[in-house]
């Protein structure tokens, strides 16, 4: 799992200031965070809610019958090593184990930015800006979301 290798990354390293993710690489680092990674400050960009939404999506877009759905979860879940109530970011975000910035467009086509809106309203020191207009993937490449996350890390 993702979140395994961010925190023996940060083991190896001594420790991270900070840890940037995207998308499922924002679920992780925050996750890493319930398996004891202790960053000052996270930058979310454009995470999930849940990982049970997105395997949600996948078996909608397959279109699985419910036995099917059922045993497809249970899958997901065995390959994961996590329950589906666990890797959810309302988990992470009452626990608000350091500041975080989520940076989202609110027209994101494959994550939810209420999500974001909801998990980011439970968490304490986490700031949500709306991004509108880049995208999924665009939102990596735009100067002003590049300039607001290395601000956010330079004053942690």
């Amino acid at each position: 799992m993702l979140a395994e290798c961010i925190l023996d990354i940060a083991t190896q390293q001594g420790g991270l200031r900070a840890v940037i993710g995207h998308s499922a690489g924002a679920a992780s680092a925050a996750l890493a965070t319930l398996m004891g990674l202790e960053p000052r400050g996270l930058v979310l960009i454009a995470p999930p809610l849940s990982h049970r939404r997105r395997v949600e999506r996948v078996a909608d877009r397959f279109e699985l019958a419910e036995e099917v759905r059922t045993a497809f979860f249970a899958a997901a879940e065995r390959r994961g090593g996590w329950k589906d109530a666990d890797v959810d970011m309302r988990v992470v975000a009452r626990r608000a184990p350091c500041p975080a910035l989520v940076l989202h467009d609110p027209d994101d086509d494959y994550t939810d930015y209420a999500g974001s809106e909801e998990f980011t309203a439970l968490w304490r020191g986490a700031r949500l800006v709306p991004c509108p207009g880049r995208g999924h993937i665009r939102i990596l490449s735009t100067p002003e979301v590049v300039a607001e996350a290395v601000r956010f890390v330079v004053a942690l």
